[in-house]
Parts: structure tokens; sequence; C-alpha cells
């Protein structure tokens, strides 16, 4: 069975679970606009780090700067703890849209480390519980503020390793501009792999997979709600180093 969830138009069961595990405000701040400002600042401060030298031509040294966006497959198992009667296997997600916004600098060449934001969009998620799903009027979303580290095996050339550990936030945004109030929030962790392809003498272009894994939470009354969170994706880069 499949409908569509209204925001605060209660059609199905699985239309009330989706509200009974985000929930909806009216006109209250967002949560996790607060703590992602708030996180963003104290990031943008640690990524004060860069390289001091003189960056060589065709070469990744120096000032680091990653921009990235693509496309990913976003997906949140919701389970309870304590468990609770009668809940069996949620899940909430889709087709993600994602982004980079990366700034540090190469303390040896080939190596450059930093922080920097990472999100990725879900128009429409789909919420499933057993058998039956429904679609969200709106957009999911997951935003990371993270540290990061990027490896480039020959610092002449283009293929690199790359990993990022930081504070996520799951939330909801409804088409009529509702948002959650109980955002799950916890650590972040993502492994990429890729390749760029100069056109510059310092920027370059290329390719990325990565893989992110987010076991985010949120607590209410002596009940716990856990966000196990994964979005593989592909991405296209455009790098200054």
């Amino acid at each position: 069975m499949h409908s569509s969830c209204v925001p605060l138009k209660i059609q199905t069961n699985v239309c009330d679970l989706g509200r009974s595990i985000f929930g909806f405000k009216k006109e209250e701040g967002h949560a996790m606009s607060k703590r992602w400002w708030v996180s963003a600042l104290l990031g943008l401060s640690a990524m004060a780090v860069t390289g001091a030298a003189a960056a060589e031509p065709r070469m990744h040294d120096g000032f680091y700067f990653r921009g990235a966006t693509g496309l990913g497959y976003t997906r949140s198992s919701v389970s309870y703890s304590p468990a609770v009667a009668g809940f069996g296997d949620q899940s909430l997600g889709g087709v993600s849209i994602g982004f980079d916004a990366w700034f540090g600098g190469s303390p040896t060449p080939g190596l450059a480390i930093g922080g920097g934001l990472t999100g990725y969009d879900v128009p429409s998620p789909t919420l499933k519980v057993g058998g039956s799903s429904a679609t969200f009027d709106g957009h999911e979303t997951l935003s990371i503020i993270a540290l990061f580290g990027d490896y480039y095996f020959d610092p002449t050339k283009g293929m690199h390793l790359e990993g990022l550990v930081g504070f996520g936030a799951l939330g909801l945004t409804a088409s009529n501009g509702q948002t959650s109030n109980n955002d799950p929030s916890g650590l972040a962790l993502g492994l990429g792999f890729g390749n760029d392809w100069w056109v510059s003498d310092e920027w370059s272009i290329g390719v990325l997979g990565r893989f992110i894994y987010a076991p985010l939470s949120y607590s209410a009354g002596g009940q716990s709600l856990k966000y196990s969170t994964i979005t593989p994706a592909l991405m296209a880069t455009f790098t200054y180093n």
C-alpha cells in the first residue's frame, strides 16, 4: 500500500506514525537550524589551518578548497529503545541531492586536512512501516559539520582517499513550511575514493564515490528513537589545491 502524507492532515496510519517519530510545530524555531549554525561557526573557526608554503603548480599542496555535488540514496532505519510493542520495522528516505563545501590546507604535499559542511536533501522521502508506505510532502535533510582528511597517493596526480568525522543532524521540512521539532543528531562518519584531473595549475575536477554512516538518535520522556542513517553517493568534485 502506498499513499501520500499531507502535513497535518492524517490520511493513513503510516502518516500518523511519521508525525509521531518526528513531530511538527508551526511557529517555533527549528532545533536543527540552531545546532547547525552554532556547529558551523565552531567548525569555521577550526578551518583556519591552511598550508603556509607557496603552492607548486599541479601539485596537491597549500590551500585546499573542495566543492562537490551529486546524487545519493539516504535511508534511515528507525527503532525504539526500549522497544515499543506494536511498532515494527520503519524506515525513511529516498534519492538525495548532495553537496560539500570543504576548506583546509596541506601540511605535507598530497595530504589535506580541514573542516567543512556536507549535506544531503531528499525531496518527497518515502516512509515505510511494515508492508505499508507513504510519501512525505516535503524534504528530509541530513546535515553534517565535519573534520576531514584527503590523501592523494601521488601529490601530482588525482587518485585520492578521503575520510570524515563530524556531527550530523536529520530533519524534515513540510511543503507548508512546518519543521520537525525532534531532530535526531549524533556522530557521522564517511569514507570516499575518487580521482581528479587537472584543468589548470591549481584547479582539478573529478568524480568521487562515498559512503556515510550516521547512528543518530533522539531522546524524550525516557524513550529513545534511533535513526541508523546511511548515504551512498556519487559526487562530482571541484578542487583548488
